[in-house]
Order: C-alpha cells, then structure tokens, then sequence
C-alpha cells in the first residue's frame, strides 16, 4: 500500500510540477550573419522557466542587454554549429548568455531553457 501512495504521490507531483512551465518567445527573429562566413543566420527563440511568468518580467525589462547578448553568442558561432546536431550545444550557449545578463542585472536567471523554434541560414 504504502508504494501505491509513493507512486501515485510522485505521479501528481511530477503533473503539478510540469503544470508549473512557463514560456515566452521573443517577439522579434535575431539576425546575425555568421563568423567565418558570408552567410547569414535568422534565429527565432522560445525561453523556458520553470519559474512563474514574472521571471519574464526581467526579460522584458532587459530585452537590449539580453539581445545583445544573444546577437553576441550567435555572431561568434560557427556555420557547423547552426547544423541540426550541434542546435542543443548553440541553444545551451545561449541560455547561459541570456541567464547571464539575467544573473548581472536582477540577481536571478532562472531561464531553464532556450528553445530554437525556426533557423534559416542564407
């Protein structure tokens, strides 16, 4: 009985705790062109908190610092790491970039996740 109650506890918890997901996507694509490269790169980011939505209150505030950022990580990169296997290892860059200028301005990051959700690379 008593591992029925653990399951079922750890089954409500883990629902509640999803339940607790925040999301906010810049409203603008980031345009950068590539190091090394003629190319250029759009970038459209979804930023994930497992923290109420007031953490993208900061965001908010701070949106040409973190953009700065962002355009700064993305700039620096190479063409490889725009390529479909390298996008986790791009999107964590980024995420510490953003948690960063998050971390110097408010104290707190808290963003969990950046999510890549469009790349087009001309």
């Amino acid at each position: 009985m008593r591992t029925l109650f653990t399951i079922l506890f750890l089954l409500f918890a883990s629902a509640a705790h999803a339940e607790d997901i925040s999301y906010y996507s810049f409203p603008e694509p980031f345009l950068v062109s590539i190091s090394g490269s003629p190319k250029l790169v759009q970038v459209n980011l979804t930023l994930v908190s497992e923290y109420e939505s007031r953490i993208f209150d900061n965001v908010k505030k701070h949106n040409l610092a973190i953009r700065n950022a962002v355009i700064e990580t993305l700039g620096g990169s190479q063409e490889a790491e725009f390529k479909v296997q390298n996008r986790i290892i791009l999107a964590e860059k980024i995420c510490g970039a953003i948690n960063k200028v998050l971390m110097n301005k408010v104290r707190f990051g808290g963003i969990k996740e950046v999510l890549i959700t469009d790349i087009v690379v001309k």
